[in-house]
């Protein structure tokens, strides 16, 4: 009974979340990560979160439609604005849900080529791995411009002879 009432009030999930770090099983790290994207566009899918804010949302988004994020958004501009207080509890835990997210984000493997850019692109060691990919092409064809001359040697009489 008490498993049942940590998993439907998100205490389980809460704790992972808080212990990114700390797990070491990849697979496990990569669904807490899929948490942690899926939260961030909808608040119901994060239940602490979503205890926390009830007061806050029903105040300060109630106009605004549930769904793609749009909630979490508006949670996340009234935490910005210096005139809106919302409750100790929700301002923790939209903290806390915001370091998670940029944490998130740095940790999370590149899912498409664009992903991959933009990490190179971002990272502080973009240089070092532009150089040391300019240095393998480099390599590469070098090594097909010398083996190229010389698998295809043509003799000289072949060269010489006339066309007619």
């Amino acid at each position: 009974a008490v498993v049942s009432t940590q998993e439907q009030t998100g205490q389980v999930e809460e704790c992972l979340k808080v212990n990114l770090l700390k797990i070491k099983a990849e697979m496990c790290k990569k669904e807490v990560l899929n948490m942690l994207k899926e939260s961030k566009a909808d608040i119901f899918v994060d239940p602490v979160l979503h205890t926390a804010c009830a007061l806050d949302i029903k105040h300060h988004c109630a106009a605004i439609t549930p769904g793609r994020g749009r909630q979490m958004s508006c949670l996340m501009e009234a935490l910005e604005d210096k005139r809106v207080r919302l409750q100790p509890e929700c301002k923790k835990r939209l903290n806390d849900r915001i370091e998670m997210w940029s944490f998130a984000a740095k940790v999370a493997p590149a899912e498409g080529f664009s992903d991959l850019a933009m990490q190179v692109v971002t990272s502080p060691s973009k240089n070092y791995i532009l150089s040391v990919i300019s240095a393998g092409i480099c390599v590469l064809f070098l090594i097909g411009l010398m083996c190229g001359r010389i698998t295809k040697r043509v003799t000289r009489e072949l060269k010489d002879r006339s066309i007619y």
